[in-house]
C-alpha cells in the first residue's frame, strides 16, 4: 500500500494500486462520464470518500 494525497480533498489514504481487489476503490463503480470527468480534472487515484460524493451527488465540475 501506498500512502497518497486526494486531488479533490487534500486528505491522505492509502492507495493499493498494485492490488486492486484489495485497494479502497474497488467496489466504487463509476460510469462512463464519471471516468471522464475524473480523468479530466485529475492525474492521480481520489480517496474513496470523493469517490462516493461522485457516484452519489453532481459530479465534480
Amino acid at each position: 500500500m501506498k500512502l497518497k494525497t486526494c486531488e479533490a480533498c487534500l486528505q491522505a489514504f492509502e492507495c493499493n494500486a498494485e492490488n486492486v481487489y484489495e485497494c479502497q476503490c474497488y467496489l466504487i463503480q463509476l460510469n462512463s462520464q464519471q471516468k471522464e470527468t475524473i480523468a479530466n480534472q485529475f492525474t492521480d487515484c481520489l480517496c474513496n470518500a470523493c469517490l462516493t460524493k461522485i457516484i452519489t451527488e453532481k459530479p465534480l465540475d
